[in-house]
């Protein structure tokens, strides 16, 4: 009776691992960059500094009136923290990645809300609009030097 017990916790555990790993992709539609939905977390590679992605993700925190907690960004990573309304953490992580791009990822909630990751995702997409800025890669408190303005 115990080994059958210890075999079917077993083969509950290894389910439950794999079916929880399954990801699925989904694609913003205006500008067709992919996400993938994992372990709980939507994680994209965006085509664009890690500067201009933190930028568009505060605009999309503010524009879904989320509480923002803590928010703050270097050359290396970037990380937004808010609450929603019904006081779940959403968790914006940003990692720099070569050639100015930039790794984007959104937990919401302990357990993961697929459905609210895939809308702050599309926001930020839309914040971000189809050309870079010609600021991008600097800090928004540095000041442009005259040679990049021409």
């Amino acid at each position: 009776m115990t080994a059958r017990a210890v075999t079917l916790v077993v083969a509950a555990f290894v389910g439950c691992w794999f079916c929880q790993g399954c990801a699925s992709t989904v694609r913003e539609p205006t500008r067709g960059v992919e996400a993938k939905y994992q372990w709980d977390v939507l994680e994209a590679r965006v085509d664009r500094s890690i500067w201009e992605v933190h930028e568009a993700a505060q605009e999309a925190v503010e524009d879904l009136e989320l509480r923002v907690i803590y928010k703050g960004v270097d050359g290396l990573a970037g990380a937004i923290r808010a609450v929603d309304a019904r006081f779940e953490n959403v968790d914006v992580q940003l990692g720099a990645l070569p050639r100015s791009r930039t790794l984007l990822t959104i937990q919401i909630g302990l357990f993961g809300d697929k459905d609210k990751s895939i809308v702050l995702f599309e926001h930020i997409m839309a914040q971000l609009g189809d050309e870079p800025s010609p600021t991008a890669g600097r800090p928004r408190d540095e000041p442009a030097d005259s040679a990049d303005e021409l």
